[in-house]
């Protein structure tokens, strides 16, 4: 899975969180910029997109997630290392 079909399904997790079909995210979209992209949601996106992708993050990992973009890095990456 490349980083572009890892965006699509990330974007289709915060879709369904957000209940919002017509959401786009932009890779520097942060919580401000994203209306319903709150802590509880944050979490909820964090847990469906670990067990979608089969992965797990970590602490430090989650901590790091500022914006869009850097969670599909993230995901990405753990999914290269399996």
């Amino acid at each position: 899975m490349n980083r572009t079909e890892v965006s699509a399904q990330l974007t289709r997790i915060f879709r369904d969180v957000l209940q919002r079909e017509d959401l786009v995210l932009a890779s520097e979209d942060t919580p401000r910029d994203v209306d319903g992209w709150d802590s509880f949601n944050h979490v909820e996106i964090l847990f469906r997109a670990e067990e979608l992708f089969g992965i797990t993050l970590s602490s430090r990992e989650i901590d790091s997630l500022r914006c869009f973009g850097e969670m599909v890095a993230a995901i990405d990456n753990r999914i290269s290392k399996t």
